[in-house]
């Protein structure tokens, strides 16, 4: 978390960025280095209806690659999550739909 803060805040050096996250572990440690121009928006308890990745993350766990199916590794796990991320990238309308919350875009515009 603490290389992606880095390299979001690098990238975006002259933007006041707010970040919404949900309350994993990763998101709330005091371990957390938080760049100046980065502010954390906490997601409240128990509500994946308000984060976009719950539904992205449903998504893929319902289609072929991950329906009803075992893996024998980690890394055979970890192959079938980037031909399964590969294949929903270009579904950009599903994405659209399943991310554009009335919220969000009301908070963007």
């Amino acid at each position: 978390m603490n290389a992606l803060l880095a390299e979001t805040s690098a990238t975006f050096p002259h933007y006041r960025i707010i970040m919404i996250m949900d309350s994993a572990g990763w998101h709330t440690t005091h371990k957390l280095m938080l760049p100046e121009n980065i502010s954390i928006l906490p997601l409240p308890p128990y509500s994946p209806e308000l984060n976009p990745t719950e539904h992205i993350w449903d998504y893929i766990r319902e289609q072929k690659e991950f329906n009803n199916y075992t893996f024998d590794s980690l890394d055979a796990v970890d192959e079938q999550l980037g031909i399964a991320l590969c294949d929903l990238q270009n579904e950009k309308i599903t994405i659209s739909n399943m991310c554009n919350f009335d919220w969000l875009i009301s908070a963007t515009c």
